[in-house]
């Protein structure tokens, strides 16, 4: 009798764990098994997700009625379920935060492009707490076959041209910025920023320059006045894209399309041309990308605030500075303008910014 006893309880332990590994799969196990997009299907994808209570899936970005005058920033990396969730790194959510707190009037959206049906991300992740403390941040998906389906460049990405450069995330992220400000308007901006000040008195439609000679795109601006010019831009990336050029495919594409809609071969004499204004250097590039060391030295703060006591942004250039890591205590002008203009994400940060 002992021994069918112990039979039956070892019997139920085992149907137990089996029950258990069935209702909790293990997701890294899961996502292996799924290589291409095309191999999972949506409600899949919505059980991975729903198996953590801290994982929330994404609204898709086609789904919802996007509010006038946004603001975007973009996610091109194309990280698919590295880590199982949209993960977003600290001077992102510091750039979010700048942009929510000085413009509680307009909807913020973080759009996350992906290979998949749906993507989630983990409403614990500490860079991402501090965000979602804005009412007016919202969180977004869009899969990057339809965000290009019907446009001019859809062509361009189904042949794997610029998924092969070693530039794809910047070029994606200057093709896509163009979609969705032709589709939506508002106004972009890269993830490598600070936001000084409300944008809202510089109007809808507006460039800056990074030099004399040479347009930035870390911020655009452009409502339904500029359709047949940004349609333009597509149907140049289009013909001309370069995979091998950094910068040819986004501030040089700028650059040439808006001589072109000036009229003008040489640089930027004048600020304003048809329907768009063109601002200078100081109002969001002051510092350029050569001196961009003295961001994050503190024997510049005061010179670097001087010179953008009158400015609406702060471009730090991570594709230079990426590798610096400052201690939150310090003063050099980047943590300066964080502690001011992202309040929220830096004061969780332990010990470096």
């Amino acid at each position: 009798m002992r021994r069918i006893f112990v039979i039956i309880i070892f019997f139920g332990i085992f149907l137990f764990i089996a029950y258990t590994l069935v209702q909790k799969p293990d997701n890294n196990v899961l996502l292996t098994m799924f290589p291409k997009p095309s191999n999972i299907s949506q409600a899949t994808l919505k059980n991975l997700f729903d198996s953590n209570n801290n994982r929330t899936v994404l609204r898709n970005l086609f789904d919802i009625k996007v509010q006038n005058n946004s603001i975007f920033f973009l996610d091109t990396s194309l990280k698919d379920y590295q880590h199982k969730t949209v993960t977003i790194h600290r001077r992102v959510s510091c750039a979010l935060e700048s942009a929510a707190l000085h413009h509680r009037n307009r909807t913020i959206y973080y759009v996350y492009v992906g290979r998949y049906p749906e993507a989630a991300m983990d409403t614990n992740d500490i860079n991402l707490k501090p965000i979602l403390m804005y009412e007016n941040v919202q969180i977004v998906y869009v899969k990057i076959d339809d965000l290009v389906e019907n446009t001019e460049i859809e062509e361009l990405i189904k042949k794997g041209s610029i998924q092969k450069s070693n530039y794809y995330v910047e070029h994606f992220k200057d093709a896509f910025c163009v979609i969705l400000l032709r589709k939506y308007g508002g106004v972009y901006m890269d993830g490598d920023v600070i936001i000084l000040r409300s944008l809202d008195e510089l109007g809808g439609n507006f460039v800056g320059k990074e030099s004399e000679e040479v347009l930035g795109t870390a911020i655009l601006a452009f409502n339904q006045s500029g359709y047949q010019f940004l349609t333009s831009l597509l149907n140049d990336l289009n013909d001309n894209y370069n995979p091998k050029s950094w910068g040819g495919n986004g501030p040089y594409l700028f650059t040439r399309g808006v001589k072109k809609l000036c009229g003008t071969t040489s640089n930027f004499s004048h600020n304003e041309c048809d329907y768009l204004k063109i601002f200078s250097e100081n109002y969001f590039f002051p510092v350029y990308y050569e001196d961009w060391k003295q961001l994050f030295d503190p024997k510049y703060t005061e010179g670097i605030l001087e010179i953008t006591k009158n400015s609406y942004m702060i471009h730090f250039w991570n594709k230079l500075s990426h590798e610096w890591i400052l201690d939150v205590k310090s003063d050099a002008p980047y943590v300066t303008f964080a502690k001011k203009h992202c309040p929220k994400t830096i004061s969780i940060q332990n010990e470096s910014f």
